[in-house]
């Protein structure tokens, strides 16, 4: 979307109703394949390490540890998960043992990890404070709302699969 898209009133709520909607309804059929018990109590520790990193985000006064200036070592790491991710599928589409039997466990917790540092960056970048170095636009609430909203219905996904991965384990 457009800086002037971004910004513009009428228009930034139907891109934010429509987004909204469709990611409601992905997340129900996602959800739909899993135990309710573990739906909600992966929703429950979602909530719990929201509630951690929003914390510990907020609570931040030392400029030594400013998240909004780590936002390309974030994106690095990004871009080898999903290589990797990418790689791993290819594999299973061809046919090819798929790596280590915890790989899943392992890709979904390097998954959650990442989904908690963008949390924490992009909830750094909408609170700001005097250290930090960048600062989302006071415009911009949209826009940070479906980036903070993605970090953590990404995070939950991560948990939900590391639950499912360790249920399927055990039995």
């Amino acid at each position: 979307m457009s800086d002037p898209t971004r910004r513009r009133g009428p228009d930034k709520y139907k891109y934010l109703s429509v987004f909204t909607i469709f990611q409601s309804l992905l997340v129900a059929m996602f959800t739909a394949f899993f135990p309710s018990r573990m739906v909600v109590s992966a929703a429950m520790t979602t909530a719990v390490g929201v509630g951690g990193v929003t914390i510990a985000t907020v609570a931040n006064k030392n400029p030594k540890y400013d998240l909004t200036q780590m936002g390309q070592g974030i994106m690095s790491v990004t871009s080898v998960f999903v290589g990797y991710s990418i790689i791993n599928l290819l594999g299973r589409l061809f046919g090819f043992k798929a790596g280590l039997p915890w790989n899943e466990l392992l890709m979904c917790s390097v998954g959650a990890g990442i989904a908690s540092a963008w949390l924490g960056y992009h909830t750094s970048l909408i609170v700001g404070g005097s250290h930090s170095k960048y600062k989302m636009h006071e415009d911009d609430y949209v826009f940070g709302a479906v980036a903070v909203y993605n970090d953590i219905i990404n995070l939950f996904i991560y948990i939900l699969r590391i639950m499912a991965e360790t249920q399927r384990s055990k039995d």
